[in-house]
C-alpha cells in the first residue's frame, strides 16, 4: 500500500492551479513502477520523495504519465509546502534533490519559492513562422519584439510571445513543432504576463502552471527593466494560476532566478501496490 496526498498548486483555492501528487517517505528506486503509478494517477506530475540522504536533501524524483522530468516547477513548489507542513523539514528551507540538481526552496506557510539550479539560457532562435505555426497562429500575430526561442532552465521551452491576451485565448499546442510551447502575452505594464503551456509531446493537451517555463521565461524577458514579473497562466482552462518570478543581475546579467507560489493540499489516497 502506498499513501499519496493531492495538492493544488500555484493557488490559495481548491480546484484551482495544478493538480499535483505527492508520495512522501518512499523508496526511488524503481524507476518502471514509479511511472505506472504516474500514469494511473495521470496527472500532469507525479512526485516521491525519499527521506533526507545524508547531505540532509530530500531525494527526488518526477512524472509525467509518459516520461520522467529531471525538474518541474509545480511539483517543486507542492512537494516543498508538502514536506514542511507535516514536519519533516528543519525550518523554513529544505533542498529537493531533483534530476536537474539540487533545488533549494524556502517555505512559509502555504507559500513556498524555489531558487532554481541553474540559470537559463537561450538554445535555439526560433524561425517567426514556425514559432506561430506551434501555437496554431500566423507570423502577423507574434508579438514585434520579442523574439522566439527555446529557453532552458532545467527544462526546455519554446517561448512565443504574442500580441496580445486576446490573440493568446486563440493558441493551441500543434504536434510536431517543438515538446513544449510557453505561449505569453504582457498584460499590463511588461511585468504581468499572461501565459498558456502545450506539451504535445508529454501528453498533455495544456498544463494550468508551469514552474519550469516560467523559470526560462526570466532569460526571455531579462532585458526588461523589472525584477519581479506576476505570470497569470490556467485561466482559459478554468484553473487560473498565478506565478511570481523574481531575478536578481551582476554586470547586467542574470545572476538568480527565484519562482514563488502558494499550494493547497485538497485530498489524498492509498494505492494498493
Amino acid at each position: 500500500m502506498a499513501d499519496y496526498h493531492l495538492l493544488d498548486v500555484f493557488t490559495t483555492e481548491p480546484f484551482a492551479g495544478n493538480p499535483l501528487a505527492v508520495f512522501v517517505d518512499q523508496p526511488v528506486t524503481d524507476t518502471a513502477l514509479m511511472q505506472h503509478i504516474a500514469r494511473e494517477l495521470n496527472l500532469s506530475e507525479t512526485v516521491f520523495v525519499a527521506r533526507r540522504d545524508d547531505s540532509g536533501a530530500f531525494p527526488t524524483r518526477i512524472f509525467t504519465p509518459t516520461n520522467e522530468l529531471p525538474f518541474a516547477g509545480h511539483p517543486t513548489i507542492g512537494t516543498a509546502v508538502l514536506v514542511a507542513s507535516l514536519g519533516l523539514a528543519d525550518g523554513d528551507e529544505l533542498v529537493l534533490a531533483e534530476g536537474v540538481g539540487d533545488v533549494r526552496v524556502s517555505v512559509k506557510g502555504a507559500t513556498a519559492e524555489f531558487l532554481t539550479a541553474v540559470l537559463p539560457k537561450r538554445v535555439e532562435v526560433i524561425d517567426r513562422e514556425r514559432a506561430a505555426a506551434a501555437v496554431g497562429l500566423t507570423a502577423a500575430d507574434l508579438h514585434p519584439d520579442f523574439e522566439p526561442a527555446v529557453w532552458d532552465c532545467g527544462l526546455p521551452w519554446a517561448m512565443v510571445a504574442v500580441a496580445d491576451v486576446a490573440t493568446l485565448g486563440r493558441t493551441h499546442g500543434v504536434a510536431g513543432y517543438y515538446d513544449s510551447v510557453y505561449a505569453v502575452a504582457p498584460d499590463g505594464d511588461g511585468s504581468r504576463w499572461r501565459a498558456r503551456a502545450f506539451v504535445p509531446a508529454f501528453g498533455i493537451v495544456e498544463d494550468p502552471a508551469t514552474g519550469s517555463a516560467v523559470a526560462g521565461f526570466a532569460g526571455f524577458v531579462a532585458h526588461l527593466p523589472f525584477d519581479r514579473f506576476v505570470v497569470m497562466q490556467g485561466v482559459e482552462m478554468g484553473r487560473p494560476s498565478e506565478l511570481r518570478l523574481s531575478v536578481e543581475r551582476s554586470d547586467e546579467r542574470l545572476s538568480a532566478v527565484r519562482v514563488a507560489g502558494e499550494a493547497v493540499v485538497v485530498g489524498g489516497g492509498t494505492l494498493r501496490v
